[in-house]
């Protein structure tokens, strides 16, 4: 005769069993939002080429200046517009005159909701319906709504997550304004895109190190040091010069004064980055 509470015990078992499998499957599923570890073995592997659009700098006289940025990222799985400057007319412009089609971008980040990152939004997704357009979490919900009333869809982020192959935001960054920034992993090394850097450049790449691994091959975009006054600006200096980054390329709302002191403490580790300036990775 059959223990009649081995059925039970079987059952009991087999539904432990299945409980695990599916918190398992789970927890895979959400490793790519980045809150699990990265893979090391996730690494762009193809050639990289990262596109100013819009920056109130110039790189190519051929382009328009004006107060925004905007880069395109073209080479890893999917086709990245990151932010969208401050006048969708004349990143068009900008982006015919060097031959960028953003009728092909897959997928939009805006680092936070100024106006100057946002500007070019619509004109964007008239062009490429219907992509995701990654948002910080706490962005104004009149942000939200245009970017879904202009055909695209907003996905909003809190924690790092996970794009595609090699590319992750690193989560929103809380600060004076919340904001995210962007991560390549290439085999150089990291390529951190910032918008404004409004959390401060130190904290972001401060937590671009505790969230991956590698070196830091370049980091480029607004920081937002402007307003600093020389004390505030040199301790700032002091904590980027020991962050092991090998090249800078400080833009937009930086600040001359903050720009010509990059030149002076990292001499030919500085990028020149404006509107116009092509940068390829192999």
């Amino acid at each position: 005769m059959k223990n009649p509470h081995c059925s039970s015990d079987a059952l009991f078992l087999l539904r432990s069993f299945l409980i695990c499998l599916l918190s398992s499957a789970a927890l895979t599923a959400q490793s790519g939002s980045g809150e699990e570890p990265r893979a090391s073995s996730d690494v762009i592997r193809s050639p990289i080429k990262l596109s100013v659009l819009y920056d109130n700098y110039p790189a190519n006289p051929a382009l328009k200046t004006d107060w925004g940025f905007s880069c395109l990222i073209e080479g890893p799985e999917k086709t990245i517009l990151f932010d969208t400057g401050g006048d969708g007319d004349m990143l068009l412009s900008n982006a015919k005159l060097l031959g960028a089609d953003l009728s092909q971008v897959e997928l939009i980040v805006l680092s936070h909701h100024h106006w100057d990152h946002r500007g070019g939004i619509d004109e964007v997704l008239g062009l490429a319906p219907g992509v995701p357009v990654y948002v910080p979490e706490s962005a104004h919900t009149d942000l939200k709504a245009g970017i879904e009333a202009a055909g695209g869809s907003a996905v909003p982020v809190r924690k790092p997550v996970r794009l595609c192959g090699g590319v992750y935001s690193i989560g929103e960054i809380q600060g004076p304004v919340n904001e995210q920034s962007l991560v390549l992993v290439t085999k150089k090394g990291l390529v951190v895109i910032t918008g404004c850097s409004h959390p401060g450049i130190d904290r972001i790449l401060e937590t671009v190190k505790s969230q991956f691994g590698d070196p830091i091959h370049l980091v480029f975009g607004g920081f937002h040091l402007l307003r600093h006054n020389e004390t505030d600006l040199k301790a700032v200096m002091d904590k980027l010069a020991g962050m092991d980054v090998r090249r800078w390329g400080p833009t937009h709302c930086t600040g001359d004064a903050a720009i010509s002191k990059f030149h002076d403490r990292f001499g030919e580790r500085v990028e020149k980055i404006g509107a116009g300036r092509i940068i390829e990775i192999e």
